[in-house]
């Protein structure tokens, strides 16, 4: 075990829990049991925010809805960084479906109505 091993408290939420276990046995990410627990945590996470954007569109925005917003966006995104950390896809891949989503939206939605993705 590493010193940065021995100096990581468990932590209490689920997906940081299986993340630190990894980290507790090395783990390489990217085989069948863990990729699925990769996957597992990832929708789960999702979900989340799913639920978190149908509570704003329901009952309007506020602090706390705001802030459970930003926490389940920045839990998607770490997943999605892992994502791509473990080779599921590059960052460009990424980066160029992103693009593709935002001239979707550009064309079809009132979202977004001038710009580029990434101004």
């Amino acid at each position: 075990m590493s010193t940065q091993t021995k100096n990581d408290p468990e932590p209490e939420r689920y997906y940081d829990w299986m993340l630190w276990k990894m980290r507790q046995e090395d783990k390489v990410i990217f085989n069948g049991e863990v990729l699925d627990q990769l996957m597992y945590v990832t929708a789960e996470e999702c979900g989340e925010l799913v639920q978190s954007c149908m509570k704003i569109a329901r009952f309007g925005m506020d602090d706390a809805k705001r802030n459970t917003l930003l926490e389940e966006a920045g839990d998607v995104h770490c997943l999605i960084q892992l994502l791509i950390n473990n080779n599921v896809f590059t960052k460009q891949e990424l980066e160029a479906q992103a693009q593709v989503k935002f001239e979707k939206l550009k064309k079809y939605t009132p979202i977004i109505t001038e710009g580029k993705y990434n101004d």
